[in-house]
């Protein structure tokens, strides 16, 4: 596989889209599915719908627990254990979670999880068909990312890519909606693999770049230490990147890119790998 191009893959949710506001609306009317009789104080007990985020993200703690405790959920149905720790009171043991303290709390519900994951796509798609354009608009992208991306799509020798753990239909309304598609050569979503090790690999055969060539921005340390030494890691720095892990970022020696340079500190490591 001989070329001059190289690949930059972005992550979706937390790189490009701000996408916690309709995780939490999914992740709760989740919960009501599989543990309808689960209190939830200053909550409705009842589903919530798209006009209701608006006053949960400004007037409910709630909300912010959940968005404190989102970094450590891979998948859908570990929001169950984010919303269990987040109706939990002892707050010192919010302060003070890690990653073995939060896979400690994620064995008590694993019999629920299949049920919940069900009930949170399920979720997904009810709120995205009730009003696709409102959908849309609960997951904002971040600002800086349209003007970074659509620098890079038009450098030469270079492709721009998602790869994502969204489903491919939510994913391509979101770049519909706003307007960036076709700056997208291709897209990976979770339909394309478990992984965002075998994604990349997905999109490494499509446009015929070989890995090494490919640079990959994730918010999620775990996944870019899941590629490297296949890829080159680039970590976010906004969105629910906590700091610690912007700090073993740079211990580990991985790039960390910061929104108003993105495009600048992307077409460096570019730069890079043509010399």
């Amino acid at each position: 596989m001989e070329t001059d191009r190289s690949l930059v893959a972005f992550d979706c949710d937390g790189v490009i889209f701000d996408h916690i506001g309709e995780d939490f609306l999914c992740a709760f009317n989740a919960l009501r599915a599989v543990s309808p009789d689960t209190e939830v104080p200053g909550l409705p007990p009842r589903n919530l719908f798209l006009d209701d985020i608006c006053e949960v993200r400004h007037e409910n703690i709630l909300f912010a627990k959940f968005r404190s405790l989102a970094r450590f959920a891979n998948r859908a149905e570990e929001y169950l254990t984010v919303l269990d720790l987040t109706l939990c009171e002892d707050s010192d043991l919010l302060l003070y979670m890690g990653e073995d303290e939060f896979d400690e709390a994620r064995q008590r519900q694993l019999d629920l999880y299949p049920r919940f994951k069900e009930a949170f796509y399920k979720a997904r798609n009810t709120l995205q068909h009730e009003a696709p354009s409102r959908w849309a608009r609960i997951v904002p992208m971040y600002p800086g990312v349209l003007e970074a991306i659509s620098g890079l799509a038009s450098r030469p020798n270079t492709a721009v890519v998602a790869a994502t753990g969204r489903d491919r239909e939510s994913t391509e309304l979101l770049l519909e909606y706003n307007h960036i598609a076709e700056l997208f050569e291709f897209v990976a979503s979770r339909e394309e693999g478990n992984t965002r090790l075998e994604q990349l690999e997905h999109l490494s055969r499509l446009t015929e770049i070989p890995l090494t060539r490919v640079i990959f921005v994730n918010d999620r340390l775990p996944h870019l230490l899941n590629v490297e030494g296949s890829c080159i890691p680039v970590l976010a720095d906004w969105g629910l990147t906590p700091p610690q892990d912007i700090h073993s970022a740079r211990e580990s020696g991985l790039d960390v890119v910061r929104l108003p340079t993105l495009y600048q500190q992307v077409d460096s490591l570019l730069v890079r790998l043509t010399v």
